[in-house]
């Protein structure tokens, strides 16, 4: 009995000393990665609103800055362009949905760029594709309790204030 309290001692000095611990500093990463990603949108988000333009070269410099997190990302770009229909009382304003396939196409096209009109909606959403080391090292600790990835969506109506 005396050698089962030994190793019972050692396990939960183990798991209080050096697991906990890790866990914990996995943590801190993943907030400052989420952190990192949601500075990342924040300014290609305002750089489009405020140029009213996507470049393919903004767009690879963003996914190469996102890469640097070491984690791989989902990246969806949504554009609601505005439309007016003239009716018998004035003009309706609605909008038209414009994925991610159609923008990319555009952008690596020959005129390497996507434009904007003001007005206009521009949106980014990112999804961790799988989990980070300290989701994967916590699935572990908590017996496979899943959190969710780093997921941030911003966006916001295009000013076009460069011209």
């Amino acid at each position: 009995m005396h050698s089962f309290e030994k190793i019972a001692e050692l396990l939960i000095t183990t798991v209080l000393f050096f697991l906990i611990p890790l866990q914990y500093a996995g943590a801190k990463a993943d907030v400052v990665g989420r952190t990192y990603v949601m500075t990342e949108t924040a300014y290609l988000v305002e750089a489009v609103r405020t140029t009213g333009r996507l470049s393919g070269q903004m767009y690879q410099e963003y996914l190469k800055r996102l890469g640097a997190t070491g984690q791989v990302y989902d990246v969806k770009i949504i554009h609601y362009e505005k439309l007016l229909n003239e009716t018998e009382e004035g003009y309706q304003t609605y909008y038209h949905g414009i994925y991610t396939e159609d923008i990319l196409e555009a952008l690596f096209s020959e005129e390497g760029s996507y434009v904007f009109s003001p007005g206009d909606f521009f949106r980014i959403e990112v999804c961790a594709v799988g989990p980070s080391l300290a989701e994967r090292f916590s699935l572990f600790l908590r017996a496979g309790a899943k959190e969710n990835g780093v997921q941030v969506i911003y966006g916001g109506r295009i000013r076009n204030e460069a011209g």
